[in-house]
């Protein structure tokens, strides 16, 4: 075990671009790295900056111009995010009154393919965005309710979307114009836990120099989704940082009776390290 922390002890490496959507879009400079804080603890490093010209609000609602970075490997592996999908929102989403100013959606995804994640096609051939719960194939969005990693207060969305999923966060209350602190988001599809969000806009690069949040869930059964984040804002250079801490993932018998019990999933059986049942 030993040596499997001295190889993550640095894996560093810039996200690769997954899709040409991405890469059609203004680049953003990512980062995504991962150090070992200690044996049992990643520090999931994500780094972007604001672009100039990324398209401003004109007045009307488009769809979000939307980037797909694959992770490096180990991240993938440790972690279970596969993918960071990064999407620019020029004039915001609903609820308007809230979230209706240029925003960032950063989500930490669990799946590769997004396009799983769908309820078929229009008439002109085109993935439908906005999934509505009277689309028969849109089901998997709101059936089965997630029921696991959920945090205290979490309420699902009402639509889904293309490519993200049901989004479970606690209906906000500050006004979009004092909007700056990130909103927590989970994202569910089919039951199942397919991203962890932090939503945040412009304001944050310029009025929130540093940030810190604790992430706690009920019923958790994703053991490596991170319990605390730390955030810092360059309002000169117009680049976030944020650095999420959580536990590795492992198999409880490979990591001997020492280091069982800081793993929340496993627990001492007679002479072994076992998987929680």
């Amino acid at each position: 075990m030993k040596a499997v922390f001295v190889a993550l002890a640095m894996v560093a490496a810039a996200a690769s671009v997954l899709s040409a959507e991405g890469m059609d879009n203004p680049p953003l400079n990512q980062e995504i790295s991962m150090t070992m804080t200690n044996d049992t603890d990643y520090d999931l490093l994500v780094k972007f900056t604001y672009n100039k010209d990324l398209p401003a609000c004109t007045g009307t609602n488009p769809d979000p111009l939307t980037y797909f970075f694959k992770t490096p490997k180990a991240v993938a592996k440790h972690t279970g995010f596969k993918m960071l999908q990064i999407n620019w929102n020029p004039c915001g989403h609903p609820t308007f009154d809230n979230w209706g100013i240029s925003h960032f959606d950063v989500h930490l995804m669990t799946i590769m393919d997004a396009e799983m994640i769908n309820c078929g096609k229009d008439a002109d051939g085109n993935w439908i965005f906005v999934c509505l719960p009277d689309n028969p194939k849109a089901k998997k969005f709101f059936e089965p309710v997630m029921t696991e990693n959920v945090p205290t207060g979490f309420v699902p969305d009402h639509f889904g979307v293309f490519q993200m999923g049901n989004h479970y966060f606690i209906p906000p209350t500050t006004l979009a114009k004092d909007w700056k602190i990130p909103a927590w988001i989970m994202g569910d599809y089919d039951g199942m836990t397919v991203f962890f969000e932090q939503m945040f806009p412009l304001k944050t690069f310029t009025d929130l120099p540093t940030y810190t949040a604790d992430f706690k869930y009920n019923n958790q059964m994703m053991w490596s989704l991170p319990y605390h984040m730390d955030m810092a804002n360059d309002k000169t250079t117009m680049t976030s940082t944020m650095h999420f801490h959580g536990k590795i993932i492992v198999k409880c018998p490979n990591v001997g009776l020492k280091n069982c019990e800081s793993f929340p999933q496993c627990e001492i059986k007679g002479k072994k390290c076992m998987k929680k049942q």
